[in-house]
């Protein structure tokens, strides 16, 4: 009959969903709900925030092995989010995330749990820079099968970049370093002191005995024109602290007692007679004080150049207590 208006049907279409299948976030069958690239750009974002908050936070003026650990968590958080976050709310799941978040969790939390001392940092130094090298090699090829967005070029690929450059740069300074001191004459000699030796390196002749303490992150090699030039007038002696230059890292972290004893150990057995003129150059400065307050009948005289101030670095809050006298 004319006029007679028929129902109006639709086909079927991959997309719809039956009537008893319950929305989910993330679900291929709702796609664009979710935009990836600032759930990426959030998620990495969330990793540096949280590793700032966690440094100038709870663990200010800590050791150098948790401030990593801490940090190396923090990213961790961040790319774990991107693993999660991307899954329940794109259409662009990135689960490869999950590798980076576990390898420095546990690379982090290792770093916290165990403490591990200079001789063991030094063997991890060698081992970290390949894996994780393979790892930025891995990711790289992982984001660009499973993500299809601007931000792979513009905020992935400079993180992988800066991966990639600090893995080359510490190996770089593993092997430079180990070239250099096997290839660098020791003039000097090593001392035992008790569970390590330090360098020792002694020029001229007369008395008092000039002692040169070297700043923080110095070695002997600092005063390598102002030691001949005093060994003129008298004896001097360089020599470098626990872990630093030719000397073997100690057993353990030490304040500044432990370096003053390590110091006076020292030159007792290496036969270095006293009195002793102790200069102390920068954050030398509180060492060579402690080596005074500590034996003052063997110290004639003392001078600080450029010296700090026992006190200076304890008025940031939480500094490490191994600077305070």
């Amino acid at each position: 009959m004319k006029g007679t208006l028929e129902p109006i049907t639709r086909p079927a279409t991959s997309d719809a969903r039956p009537p008893n299948k319950p929305f989910r976030p993330g679900n291929l069958d709702h796609r664009g709900k979710g935009h990836i690239g600032l759930t990426v750009a959030g998620s990495l974002l969330s990793g540096l925030v949280a590793a700032i908050v966690l440094v100038v936070g709870p663990f200010r003026g800590s050791q150098e092995h948790v401030i990593t650990g801490a940090v190396l968590l923090a990213f961790a958080f961040g790319w774990a989010l991107l693993a999660v976050l991307s899954t329940l709310w794109t259409d662009q799941p990135q689960r490869w995330a999950a590798v980076p978040a576990a390898f420095m969790g546990l690379f982090g939390a290792g770093l916290i749990v165990f403490a591990p001392d200079a001789r063991a940092l030094n063997v991890v130094s060698w081992l970290w820079p390949l894996p994780v090298l393979a790892l930025v090699v891995w990711m790289i090829a992982a984001a660009r099968q499973q993500l299809r967005s601007r931000t792979r070029r513009w905020l992935l690929y400079p993180v992988f970049g800066v991966l990639a450059l600090a893995a080359i740069g510490g190996a770089y300074q593993t092997v430079a370093g180990a070239v250099d001191r096997a290839s660098a004459a020791m003039p000097g000699q090593l001392i035992d002191v008790g569970g390590h030796r330090l360098y020792l390196y002694c020029t001229g002749s007369g008395s008092p005995t000039v002692v040169l303490q070297s700043g923080a992150g110095e070695s002997s090699a600092y005063w390598g024109w102002i030691a001949p030039a005093v060994a003129r007038d008298t004896r001097v002696c360089v020599y470098d602290r626990a872990g630093r230059g030719f000397s073997e890292p100690a057993p353990s972290p030490q304040d500044g007692i432990g370096a003053a004893t390590d110091l006076h150990t020292l030159l007792d057995r290496a036969h270095v007679a006293g009195p002793y003129v102790l200069v102390g150059h920068s954050s030398g400065g509180p060492y060579v004080q402690i080596f005074a307050a500590r034996y003052p009948d063997q110290v004639a005289g003392m001078v600080l150049l450029d010296g700090q101030p026992p006190n200076v670095l304890t008025k940031l809050p939480g500094f490490p207590a191994f600077l305070n006298t």
